[in-house]
């Protein structure tokens, strides 16, 4: 609960009269009265606790001991390790909270497999049994973890936060008791995890019994905890969110955000009342998550200005100080005097590994004794193993020995193996479409993985895979086998862009091969391809059926160095195939066909991203089902899905995207197609090319990428200029 800065002026003249009084008692004794420091939670809105903790700073007024809560933990934290508001605003302005939030390693470091899964499905569970088991948190804090290890190593030795350089306190909750806990010992940097678990947001951390959750829930402006340690004078920066009127609950996180805060808000009050010098800043504009770099920054700009507000009360307060032992001064060392810059390895443990042998996870650390203890790299080596999604988390403590040796202890949490995946997408030609996917990994062996799929209804498609990559993954050649049934129904359309009959594509494939992963980014597989088709067509309510046996030499190959799978801006994919039909090979038709697509994209300011693409498709003697299918959304702008049938074609586009604002982009869209064979041979008087342009907008939700484009298009091959207008949507993931 948040008040105004005067709201309080009554409350503080009456502390400032008690204020007077305790100077002149401890004047007798010649003891300086005990400054605590409370920093309350937040979230971004904590960033205004910076500019209080400089002007303390620089006016020397000591600080005796420090609670905090969410994100007033982290900057207590950082002060009480005797970093000076300055650092602390380095600290916490230049971190990319976007990308803390973000439990994965950069796109380009994730191994292909990995990243080919990551781009389908919104949901993902543990499977105990055959009943799923839901996540505690949507983000499980893997790189905040790091970060925080990383920032605060120079005091990894430090478990007593009485021994820091200011006493410090980290207020927490108990999930299972649901009672305060209050953080006195342990590691620095899971204590700072924990205080900053939103529920269902954040994974709860678990400490010895407990499962600790954000303590803003019960006490959000800790000052009782402070006055425990010892404080005489209590200086309190309260950025919490105020309870809001009923007219401002407008939205579900409203109502959530609302339901936070009411627990604590009557401790709240109660500790206002302890409180002698409170500095509230103006926060209304700003929400708990606004963690940009703009919005951070003017946060601090608030922070700012709250704290010249208080300047008049800080400096009556150092001048009462100061009567004591004359000027006071600040000469806390942000690091211990033991403490070694490169430190060396003496031994390493890894606990918490139940599935995954001690080797396997050493391998991957890249570390050993007798070696300097890089950060930088250690946290750069876990990163690459987290990629693997083997582990829930991966953290690590730091124990110093003697003579500059360090013990370094790894702690992990492993995740099931068994998962059930379920993804979503909407689109104008095939509505909806769920995948649900069963995966299990280290069957039987350890590194083999089984995935079974199912994609319906707007398509019917079940595939099974069984795969032997290794359990890290980088296996430069492994083996598969693989199985697919669909049954999909699609439209033909004639040269001149009408519709002209139904079919339903129809097949079961079987196959085994060999994969070639030489880099994350890039993957080759060559098989051995059975495939029985029964495709129907009907045109002019007659059918046509198909039986045909295929069997097949068949070569697939994916690169890969997109940035970001949904909004690129660097990076890009080429992919496509080959397929050989002989009945040297036991088949019934003798073709071949050959396809290839290029995505490329590059920013070429902040804003501003240009995206290249092309396909270029060819063959010779293919049958109806196999021919290429270009138009919608994806492959043609301006066309119809799937309304350009052809035995040969080639096309190329290029596409603007302008970030409007966060998660809002306008696209411009152009695309033209040539080297066009239409499917019916005795079609041959065709347009040398045809063109397509769009104009479009493209939003990222908690389901996907949300996508409307409007466009224009050539629909006939045979007839210049005459263009139809289309409009796409598209919604989810892919798949």
């Amino acid at each position: 609960m948040g008040y105004a800065y005067g709201s309080v002026r009554k409350v503080t003249m009456k502390r400032m009269v008690f204020i007077v009084f305790l100077f002149l008692t401890a004047s007798l004794a010649q003891e300086r009265p005990k400054i605590g420091l409370v920093l309350s939670g937040g979230g971004a809105r904590g960033a205004a606790h910076i500019p209080v903790l400089k002007l303390l700073d620089s006016l020397n007024i000591p600080v005796d001991y420090i609670a905090g809560t969410s994100m007033g933990g982290l900057a207590g934290a950082f002060y009480a390790l005797g970093y000076s508001g300055k650092r602390v605003e380095n600290i916490l302005l230049k971190a990319d909270w976007d990308e803390l939030f973000n439990d994965l390693p950069p796109r380009r470091i994730q191994p292909y497999i990995v990243k080919y899964q990551k781009s389908r499905y919104q949901l993902d569970f543990g499977l105990k049994g055959v009943a799923p088991v839901l996540p505690l948190g949507l983000i499980e804090g893997e790189k905040i973890s790091l970060f925080f290890s990383k920032e605060t190593f120079p005091y990894s030795q430090i478990h007593d936060f009485n021994k820091l350089p200011i006493p410090f306190r980290c207020v927490t909750v108990d999930l299972i008791s649901g009672k305060e806990v209050v953080l006195t010992k342990g590691s620095l940097p899971r204590a700072m995890r924990a205080t900053i678990s939103i529920p269902s947001v954040f994974n709860p951390v678990e400490w010895g019994d407990s499962l600790l959750i954000d303590g803003g829930i019960v006490n959000n402006l800790p000052v009782d905890v402070v006055k425990k340690m010892g404080a005489d004078i209590v200086i309190a920066v309260n950025v919490g969110t105020p309870l809001k009127k009923r007219h401002r609950l407008r939205s579900t996180i409203d109502i959530f955000e609302q339901a936070f805060n009411i627990p604590g808000s009557y401790r709240e009050e109660r500790n206002l009342r302890q409180v002698d010098i409170l500095i509230t800043p103006d926060l209304d504009l700003f929400s708990s998550g606004d963690f940009s770099k703009k919005k951070m920054r003017s946060i601090v700009v608030a922070g700012r200005e709250a704290a010249r507000r208080a300047i008049p009360q800080l400096q009556e307060l150092k001048r009462k100080l100061n009567r004591f032992t004359g000027p006071q001064t600040k000469n806390i060392p942000d690091k211990p005097a033991d403490f070694s810059e490169k430190p060396i390895i003496y031994s390493l443990n890894i606990s918490g590994n139940k599935k995954l042998s001690f080797a396997f996870i050493y391998q991957f650390l890249d570390v050993a004794p007798g070696e300097i203890l890089h950060l930088d790299k250690l946290n750069r080596a876990i990163q690459l193993l987290y990629s693997l999604n083997y582990f829930k988390t991966i953290e690590y403590d730091i124990i110093p020995l003697r003579s500059g040796h360090v013990h370094l202890e790894i702690h992990v949490q492993e995740r099931l193996f068994r998962r059930l995946r379920i993804g979503f997408r909407y689109d104008d030609y095939r509505k909806i479409v769920l995948a649900v996917k069963m995966q299990g990994t280290n069957i039987l062996v350890p590194g083999v993985r089984g995935e079974l799929e199912y994609q319906f209804p707007g398509i019917s498609r079940l595939t099974y895979r069984l795969s032997y990559p290794s359990v890290s993954l980088k296996r430069p050649i492994y083996p598969y086998l693989r199985a697919e049934h669909e049954n999909t129904p699609k439209i033909g359309f004639d040269e001149h862009g009408k519709e002209v009959l139904t079919y339903a594509e129809r097949n079961f494939q079987a196959g085994f091969g060999l994969g070639f992963l030489p880099i994350d980014a890039f993957n080759v597989q060559a098989e051995f391809n059975f495939e029985l088709n029964r495709s129907t067509s009907i045109i002019s309510a007659q059918k046509r059926e198909f039986n045909d046996k295929l069997c097949k030499i068949r070569i697939e190959y994916d690169y890969d160095s997109l940035d970001d799978v949904f909004i690129p801006h660097s990076g890009g994919t080429f992919s496509g195939s080959y397929e050989l039909s002989d009945k040297r090979l036991g088949s019934k038709l003798n073709y071949w066909l050959f396809q290839s697509y290029l995505h490329y994209y590059f920013s070429f300011l902040p804003r501003h991203t240009l995206h290249l693409s092309g396909f270029m498709g060819t063959g010779r003697s293919m049958p109806f089902y196999k021919k290429f299918s270009l138009g919608g959304m994806q492959s043609f702008t301006g066309g119809r899905y799937d309304q350009y049938s052809a035995r040969e074609a080639a096309t190329a586009g290029l596409e603007y995207r302008w970030m409007y604002k966060k998660d809002i982009y306008l696209k411009l869209l152009f695309n033209t197609m040539f080297d066009y064979k239409y499917i019916d041979r005795a079609v041959s008087k065709i347009q040398p090319y045809i063109v397509g342009y769009g104009i479009g907008l493209k939003l990222l939700s908690l389901l996907g990428p949300v996508e409307f484009v409007f466009s224009r298009g050539e629909k006939s091959f045979v007839q210049k200029n005459d263009f139809q207008n289309v409009y796409y949507m598209k919604a989810g993931y892919l798949f």
